[in-house]
């Protein structure tokens, strides 16, 4: 379901209201990216975190979502996506395919796990891009 959705997004972004200087590129996360992925989700939940201690992440959370990221970043059902300003990771999607019961006639749909964005790239429509994409 999300090879379409990658191809689409590896192009650059159409008329989004950016600073000349900066280059946003989204582009599916890579095993070389993994620190990254841990960095923007750690942001967030400490953002989260501050918001509601619900949101506090469990002790050995970076060896679970790394394991997570190895095993599924290729699988056509999970998007890892990293927003990139150069060769900064300034944002961060993570969405996955769930499959119900065949009790329901809707059975399949996306969950969005997660949607990071940098303070100092926030009010560009970032965020909004990438949800567009997922749920086109």
């Amino acid at each position: 379901m999300f090879p379409a959705i990658t191809q689409k997004m590896t192009q650059p972004i159409p008329a989004l209201n950016i600073r000349p200087t900066h280059t946003l590129r989204f582009v599916p996360a890579t095993l070389k990216d993994s620190d990254a992925v841990i960095t923007l989700f750690r942001k967030l939940h400490t953002y989260n975190a501050s918001l509601d201690p619900h949101f506090a992440l469990a002790e050995g959370w970076e060896s679970i979502l790394r394991e997570e990221f190895c095993a599924t970043h290729n699988h056509p059902d999970h998007l890892w996506i990293l927003v990139k300003d150069g060769d900064q990771s300034v944002g961060l999607l993570i969405a996955s395919v769930h499959t119900d019961s065949p009790l329901y006639r809707h059975r399949h749909w996306v969950e969005v796990q997660a949607v990071y964005v940098a303070d100092s790239h926030r009010r560009m429509g970032i965020a909004r891009h990438l949800l567009d994409q997922v749920y086109a």
